[in-house]
């Protein structure tokens, strides 16, 4: 399993993301678990990644040359910066892609001057409608 997850860490690669990714963005944000873009339309899922794509900080983790993962962050007032959405396709997550994007975004925030990264996670996992699983999620923030 280490040596799979390690061929696949070494094979990602992690850029910023452009407007032409924004369709592949939509598909991979369709994650149930993606729970901030429930109930939301194609085309308006699309404007709302195109909004950080030309207005904030976007990056797009791909594995050959795949999109399998983004995130999405703003600068906020004062010294903080928010991460807005982090997403990997779930044949990706547990594989390094997540901490290859948080780090991009880190450098990206202390570029700016930040010195505050602020996110929002659910310590249950919302694909458990009786909420008593935990998230997996929180493996990865808590580390």
């Amino acid at each position: 399993r280490h040596r799979r997850s390690a061929m696949v860490l070494s094979a990602a690669f992690v850029r910023k993301a452009l407007e032409e990714d924004a369709d592949a963005l939509v598909e991979i944000s369709k994650a149930p678990a993606l729970t901030q873009f429930s109930g939301m339309s194609d085309s308006a899922r699309n404007e709302y990644i195109l909004d950080y794509i030309l207005n904030g900080y976007s990056f797009v983790a791909e594995v050959n040359g795949q999109p399998v993962g983004f995130v999405l962050g703003e600068k906020m007032l004062g010294k903080a910066f928010y991460i807005d959405t982090l997403v990997i396709k779930l044949e990706f997550r547990g594989k390094g892609i997540g901490k290859l994007l948080f780090e991009q975004v880190r450098k990206a925030s202390l570029e700016i001057g930040t010195e505050l990264l602020w996110l929002i996670t659910s310590e249950y996992d919302p694909e458990d409608p009786e909420h008593v699983a935990p998230n997996p999620a929180m493996g990865f923030y808590n580390k």
